[in-house]
């Protein structure tokens, strides 16, 4: 799942309850029925300390290549608003999905997009990334964020590694 601050990047974080997200799902699959019919829908997300992100998956019919429509948020910690920001995010995406499926011209931003939504800055961003897939390829492949060196990587890029001739 991708990050909009950089500082959120490579941070531990806490994921949104998983019954939470069990229950968004259940009410996201009744109040769009006419929508998603054939899709199934997944809802994940991750509180940083400086950022919460929240996501909705869709897949249609047996495809593993989902929609998926995220929204960040900024977070502070110290004012324990964790879950309001979580259902503001819920909100934004619900008014998306319904936009974005009634509509197939409709502009989807591949990148953070932000707007005000109650006094504050809302940030949505729309990509076809398969998180459970890429998390499955990277664990097998031994790639994680923590064991990269991006030093090493770029020097083997260009074959400049440290070599004595």
């Amino acid at each position: 799942m991708q990050t909009r601050k950089e500082a959120s990047s490579g941070k531990k974080f806490e994921v949104i309850p998983p019954d939470f997200c069990a229950l968004t799902e259940k009410t996201i699959l009744e109040t769009f029925a006419a929508l998603l019919r054939n899709h199934s829908v997944k809802i994940s997300g991750r509180i940083y300390p400086e950022e919460i992100v929240v996501r909705l998956s869709i897949f249609e019919g047996d495809s593993i290549r989902p929609e998926n429509i995220s929204v960040s948020l900024d977070h502070d910690m110290e004012k324990e608003n964790a879950m309001e920001q979580i259902h503001l995010g819920i909100d934004v995406i619900a008014s998306a999905l319904q936009e974005s499926m009634g509509e197939e011209d409709m502009e989807k931003p591949l990148d953070w997009h932000a707007f005000e939504v109650e006094g504050q800055d809302v940030f949505i961003m729309f990509d076809r990334i398969h998180d459970d897939l890429e998390k499955q390829a990277d664990e097998l492949l031994g790639d994680s964020e923590e064991n990269i060196d991006e030093e090493e990587i770029g020097a083997d890029f260009f074959n400049q590694k440290n070599t004595k001739h």
